[in-house]
């Protein structure tokens, strides 16, 4: 029987100068009398038994993978993306029995020293089976950096001491931290 690893999913900084072409906000009157909006519809459940299906207004049921505890505590490493690689100091609590809260820290690293340094909160509860932190505020953001997703593929386990993972973004690349506390 294999076993199934979660996904986690963190918002995390790109300290990558913002370029390349920019983006219309979907909500943003651009003086078009024609706007068009797309919405995806839901896969339908291929076994008929609509276990993950959540009535409007609900959310889905967390089918986690893993416990939430095994990630409270202190981690440091570092991340790649544009700018080279950055040092990552991430400081995880629980906020109630299904949200942690995270404070994440960039800073430059000795190889790197151009990067820069900045700080944001996250909240990360399950959406399925994984683990998705989103961005709640900046508590130190340097000019022209962004915050981007990232895919952590560990497994969470009670006494893990590493946590790895890809920042989804084409100008980023891999996470690797450490439990420092």
């Amino acid at each position: 029987m294999a076993t199934l690893v979660p996904a986690l999913l963190l918002a995390t900084a790109c300290a990558a100068p913002v370029t390349g072409t920019p983006v219309a906000d979907p909500g943003a009157d651009t003086g078009d009398s024609e706007q068009t909006s797309t919405v995806e519809e839901p896969d339908e459940d291929p076994d008929g038994d609509e276990s993950t299906t959540s009535e409007p207004g609900e959310p889905d049921e967390p089918d986690g993978g893993g416990d939430l505890g095994a990630l409270v505590g202190t981690w440091e490493g570092a991340y790649t993306c544009a700018q080279g690689e950055t040092g990552a100091k991430l400081a995880i609590e629980a906020v109630d029995e299904s949200t942690l809260k995270m404070t994440f820290e960039f800073f430059p690293l000795p190889e790197n020293p151009d990067a820069k340094s900045g700080s944001y909160v996250l909240l990360g509860a399950y959406s399925g089976s994984r683990l998705v932190f989103t961005q709640e505020e900046w508590i130190e953001q340097p000019p022209n950096y962004v915050m981007v997703d990232l895919e952590v593929t560990s497994e969470l386990a009670e006494g893990m001491t590493e946590l790895n993972g890809t920042m989804l973004t084409e100008s980023c690349g891999a996470l690797a931290v450490t439990r420092t506390g």
